[in-house]
């Protein structure tokens, strides 16, 4: 080998390096012969027999290339695994429920996610809001409805959810505008302004009594007509800012999360969170199923 790369130096220029890779090529050339043609090489004497050596050799490459990679080991696992046989007793009926109810759950997020008619509704905002009224009330260990679209006599509340506390329900009516919003305290149109602009986004105190009224009325069919309700709009974009002549049950995102964790009544009182928002949620099952 140290002849050959000198004589490479040499003769040829080629580096040292190259010079070793061919000489290990060659040293391995015999066992490559017989590994691929079956033949040593003094069989290959004869030149017959060395050209038909050289093809099988060439063959055996040639499928090599041609064979996609892993196809072999992968169709010898095919054929040893065993065939699987249909469950005897059929689908598994739990199994589909708890798959029918997930799908329903999903439909109804997507739904509330659209929300219909919040011009200028930044997604993620609302995202973070149902999130972060989920993640509240699980640590209040209070109880929430989502979403809260209860239904009455063929209509459906438009909320975001319904939040149960010791002292009263909540009904959170979810706007997504953003920018400024001039707020009315009468059954005045509301307007959103942006620099010089200002864009009419209607009489928001009346949808939001609408949407009440559908809520007290399912309430009162199931019977939790008693419970202490009252519906509040929550703006969830994070850049808006309310102006105008501003009702108490209007937040920002902000301003609502301070009020519930510093609100009294919501931490004290005579309801019970668990038991009572079941019953208002199997309210809403029923009235889904009736829709």
């Amino acid at each position: 080998m140290t002849m050959l790369m000198q004589m490479g130096n040499e003769d040829s220029g080629l580096s040292p390096a190259v010079m070793t890779i061919i000489a290990l090529l060659l040293l391995m050339l015999p066992y490559l012969i017989k590994r691929y043609t079956g033949r040593s090489v003094t069989d290959l004497v004869h030149l017959p027999v060395l050209f038909e050596g050289l093809e099988r050799l060439a063959d055996r490459f040639r499928n090599l290339v041609r064979r996609p990679f892993g196809k072999g080991s992968g169709e010898r696992k095919q054929a040893d695994k065993p065939e699987k046989t249909a469950s005897k007793a059929g689908p598994d009926p739990a199994k589909e429920e708890r798959k029918k109810k997930s799908l329903e759950v999903k439909r109804e997020y997507q739904e509330k996610t659209q929300e219909k008619h919040r011009a200028g509704n930044v997604k993620n905002d609302y995202l973070q809001t149902a999130s972060r009224l989920l993640t509240f009330g699980r640590k209040k260990k209070l109880f929430t409805v989502f979403p809260g679209n209860l239904s009455h006599e063929g209509k459906t509340a438009d909320l975001m959810a319904i939040l149960v506390t010791r002292a009263r329900v909540i009904g959170i009516n979810a706007y997504g505008f953003d920018q400024t919003v001039l707020c009315r305290n009468d059954n005045g149109v509301w307007q959103q302004v942006s620099g010089s602009t200002k864009k009419l986004i209607g009489n928001l105190n009346a949808e939001n009594a609408q949407q009440d009224r559908i809520v007290r009325e399912a309430l009162r069919a199931g019977g939790l007509g008693s419970l202490p309700y009252e519906t509040v709009m929550v703006f969830t974009s994070s850049n808006v800012i309310l102006s105008g002549e501003k009702p108490e049950n209007v937040f920002t995102q902000e301003e609502f999360f301070q009020a519930i964790d510093t609100d009294r009544d919501v931490k004290e009182g005579s309801l019970d969170p668990r038991d009572t928002g079941r019953r208002i949620a199997a309210l809403k099952k029923a009235g889904s199923k009736a829709r």
